[in-house]
């Protein structure tokens, strides 16, 4: 491609002056879209000080090394190099606010957000996509900007309040979003028909054991509600839970990861990861164990099954109230034997397989309580592992156990 291609109506770079071509130098950059990071730290008398940068990146792994570019003129960055310490709020798509004030240095800017202080006082976007907290190593004069290197002391996740990071492109900030990529309209198509190719048989288990029972497919990162048997609460038909849906994020239905493929696997660990902030992958392993052990997961305790129901059956609940949910449930994860209906077990989830042996749906058994009283735990086990096998063999599937 020519120069005259690349130059403003097709003027050759070589006659363009200088003030046109700083501002064609920046509309070419405005193509690349960047995120968007609020530096904050503390002049010398202790008050926080802030800067937005669009040049904040991973320098490296191994020592972890973060970097960022200030221009050269920056009233701020002074202050951040003479405390050698900052942190990096990465922004997110419901930052906009906060980063339009930060960058016309709005004299209420701290004021527009929550702020936690790290261990040397630093203010730290609370919900942050992300962040980081490192000490400056060097500073390197690059052009008319200067390119920070840190060592990082620390890093983290905020509570997802913030959505997706925001980008800046053109001019404007904006984000990006990706639902077309990760909704499979043939995958749902053939899980609504194999959900109801079993309704009748689900609707008959679910008056035998006296039980409810909820039949979910998973939908790209989301766990949806397809059917739902003998619903006792008393709510009506227009209030059932078929349509709800819930984030695929460990440890909850760990059913279709633990007879998933090995990219579900890690989508309900990140996912996880991205809402609760951390993991316990060797936990989650041995739940994933204990369940294929078991043939089904087990869910405990009555108030972790009630805010569940709650936050879910709210369209509007925020993100941060799905992760405190989340919490709870990781702090009341399964942990029992691997095999039998612990004591305190709220729910009980079995799959129902495909031809190739994945989990295509899990059904949800909960208010079993008396049926266990009638049966024993160690029949009603069996009998849910039988529901397991009879239900595949009808939909032409093959069990994974």
């Amino acid at each position: 491609m020519s120069s005259e291609e690349n130059s403003p109506a097709g003027v050759s770079n070589s006659v363009v002056d200088n003030t046109d071509r700083a501002d064609w130098w920046r509309t070419v950059l405005g193509e690349y879209p960047t995120g968007v990071t609020l530096v904050t730290s503390l002049d010398e008398s202790g008050a926080p000080v802030a800067m937005v940068v669009g040049t904040f990146s991973a320098v490296s792994q191994d020592p972890p090394l973060v970097g960022f570019m200030p221009n050269g003129d920056s009233t701020t960055f002074p202050a951040i190099r003479a405390r050698g310490r900052f942190v990096a709020n990465v922004l997110g798509a419901n930052h906009e606010a906060v980063c339009r004030a930060f960058a016309k240095k709005s004299p209420d800017r701290f004021s527009s957000a929550e702020w936690v202080e790290t261990e040397t006082g630093i203010p730290r976007l609370e919900n942050a996509v992300a962040w980081f907290d490192a000490s400056i190593t060097d500073v390197h004069v690059a052009g008319d900007h200067d390119i920070v290197v840190a060592s990082v002391n620390d890093f983290g996740v905020g509570d997802a309040d913030a959505g997706l990071p925001l980008l800046f492109l053109r001019g404007g900030y904006g984000s990006f979003t990706v639902p077309s990529l990760t909704f499979d309209a043939h995958g749902y198509a053939r899980q609504l028909k194999l959900a109801d190719a079993v309704r009748d048989a689900i609707r008959d288990a679910a008056e035998e054991l006296d039980a409810e029972l909820v039949v979910c497919g998973l939908s790209g990162d989301s766990v949806v509600v397809l059917h739902a048997m003998n619903i006792k609460s008393g709510v009506a038909a227009h209030e059932r839970p078929v349509g709800a849906s819930f984030p695929f994020a460990a440890p909850l239905a760990p059913s279709f990861a633990a007879w998933g493929t090995e990219e579900s696997v890690k989508t309900w660990i990140e996912n996880a990861r991205h809402l609760t902030g951390t993991v316990d992958r060797a936990a989650l392993t041995e739940l994933l164990e204990q369940t294929r052990a078991r043939g089904f997961a087990v869910t405990r305790g009555d108030a972790v099954i009630d805010d569940f129901n709650r936050v879910v059956s709210d369209p509007e609940a925020p993100r941060s109230e799905l992760a405190r949910v989340w919490q709870l449930i990781t702090q009341q994860n399964d942990g029992g034997p691997d095999a039998g209906i612990p004591a305190d077990a709220t729910a009980i989830q079995f799959p129902i397989f495909d031809e190739s042996g994945t989990a295509a749906l899990v059904v949800a058994v909960t208010s079993f309580r008396s049926a266990i009283d009638v049966r024993g735990g160690e029949e009603f086990a069996e009998r849910v592992r039988s529901l397991s096998r009879d239900l595949t063999a009808a939909v032409g599937g093959r069990s994974a156990r």
